[in-house]
Formats: structure tokens, sequence, C-alpha cells
């Protein structure tokens, strides 16, 4: 399998970037086994200066980062390392990190951040530190955007999650 997942080589740039989309149909894909995702992580990983230098990247853009973006929400967090699932998203997370600031990526700036809220609460510590690095680089980017909705949207989780744990306290 490993054989027809080698992308790399002076091969025709095309057929290149349908190979690296591929890999990230992969990760989305249920029933590919875990070993499998992590090796395609890990090719994308590997030639990701390829693909942003590529006349495709806005389309591998958008076709990647609607996966990473449901992989990320829909899985579970691991806090075991050496899972191969957990490498997995730690290479996604990282992979985001590396993206260009740019104005292909503004479309998608507002649910990274707001995933990346998310993720800072149940993700592992290693993850953590990556989103708040994704965080921190995004919002200091395009803050007059998009400041005040997020000051809004994490105090609203916050009231939330105060009325949920208060509430549990209270016999009624």
């Amino acid at each position: 399998m490993m054989a027809s997942m080698a992308a790399g080589g002076p091969g025709d740039p095309h057929t290149q970037m349908n190979t690296y989309r591929s890999y990230v149909t992969m990760l989305a894909d249920p029933g590919a086994k875990d070993e499998i995702k992590l090796k395609a992580a890990q090719e994308l990983s590997e030639n990701f200066e390829v693909i942003l230098s590529s006349p495709q990247y806005p389309q591998f853009l958008d076709h990647s980062l609607k996966i990473f973006l449901k992989i990320l929400q829909e899985g579970e967090p691991h806090f075991i390392a050496e899972y191969n699932i957990q490498q997995v998203r730690k290479l996604i997370l990282e992979m985001i990190h590396r993206l260009p600031i740019s104005e292909t990526l503004r479309p998608y700036v507002k649910s990274i951040l707001i995933l990346m809220l998310k993720l800072m609460e149940i993700e592992n510590e290693e993850n953590v530190l990556v989103c708040l690095k994704i965080f921190m680089e995004l919002h200091k980017q395009y803050r007059p955007t998009y400041s005040t909705e997020f000051v809004h949207i994490k105090c609203r989780e916050d009231m939330e999650h105060n009325f949920r744990s208060s509430s549990s306290h209270i016999n009624l």
C-alpha cells in the first residue's frame, strides 16, 4: 500500500496534487486503518511546501480544510502520543499552523478560530499548544474582522459551562 502512496518525484504537478487530494480524502475515510491515515498525513506534511507552491493550492485548500476541520471536530482527542490517530490529529494541526496567511485563507479563518477555541478545552497538552499557536497567529492577522465575535462566543460558552456546573450542585 505504501508504494501507491509515494507521490514525490518530478511527475506531472496535476497528478501530484490529485494524489495529495486523495491522501486528504483517505484521512476522512472511516474504513481506512489508522496506520494508513498516519502514512497519508505524513506524506502530506512532508510535501506541504510543494502543495503550498502549486497553482492548484486554492482548490487543495478548500478540499483539505473542510476535511481537516471535520476530522478535528468529530474525532476524539487522544492522550497517548503513540496512538496513530493522535499523531494524525497533531499532523493536521501542524499543517493548519503552516498555512500561509493570505486572502486565500481568509474565508476559512472564522471556522478555524472557532474550532481552535473548542479544541483548546478538550485536546491533549501537546495539541493544545499547536491550537494556541494557530489561534494567536490567525487572530493577530485577522483581528479587525472577528475579534468581538470571539469574545461573545467565549463568554457564552463560559456562561453555559458555569450554569451547568452550578445547576448540578443545586438539588431542586
